[in-house]
């Protein structure tokens, strides 16, 4: 059987634990003092980074490089390209909070790096972007034995602490509900891939 117009995600732990002590404190520094919350937030509070070449920001965009490579690699881009980060911004969500459904536009890449994530803090969960599937018989009569990714209408991952998931923009995702009595911190960015020129 072939498996045609497939997704890709891709997470990967960061695993500098240097770096997320200071994402953790410029993160609280910055939802501190904000009272902002996106159209998805359910609760919570977002601050958005307002100086993309802040010292710690610059070091962790190097270190999600890798990974970001890891997802686009599977794209065969035919030329050369660079990453261009934007829309950055820090989520903290107390007990209770989680994100609606969305998607993010104008731009090629999202992702979602977890800062401090406890169990039970609330999964990142996507919906599968064949709606179309939802108007059939078989997806509205039969249950199935078990879900693959030719059936399921949802994937969900479990956050972990330190790990950066990347993702198509347009896929849309929400955020459970965070029951956990700790506060789930994670960093939020949008990716667009740059054409580069040889000359």
């Amino acid at each position: 059987m072939d498996l045609i117009f497939s997704t890709g995600i891709h997470s990967e732990s960061l695993n500098n634990p240097i770096l997320n002590k200071q994402l953790e404190k410029l993160g609280r520094q910055l939802t501190k003092n904000s009272s902002v919350t996106q159209k998805s937030a359910a609760g919570g509070l977002q601050a958005r980074a307002p100086d993309l070449q802040h010292p710690v920001l610059l070091d962790f965009f190097k270190a999600a490089t890798l990974p970001l490579q890891e997802l686009v690699k599977h794209y065969h881009i035919n030329g050369n390209y660079r990453f261009g980060f934007q829309d950055v911004w820090f989520n903290l969500n107390k007990k209770g909070d989680y994100n609606m459904q969305h998607a993010h536009g104008n731009t090629d890449f999202s992702a979602v790096y977890y800062i401090k994530c406890a169990p039970g803090s609330g999964d990142i969960v996507f919906v599968n972007p064949n709606q179309a599937r939802f108007l059939l018989n078989l997806s509205s009569v039969f249950k199935f034995k078990e879900y693959t990714t030719i059936n399921s209408d949802t994937y969900s991952i479990k956050p972990k602490q330190m790990e950066l998931c990347v993702f198509p923009a347009e896929l849309q995702h929400y955020v459970t509900r965070n029951n956990n009595n700790a506060d789930r911190l994670s960093l939020a960015f949008n990716v667009r891939i740059i054409p580069v020129d040889e000359n």
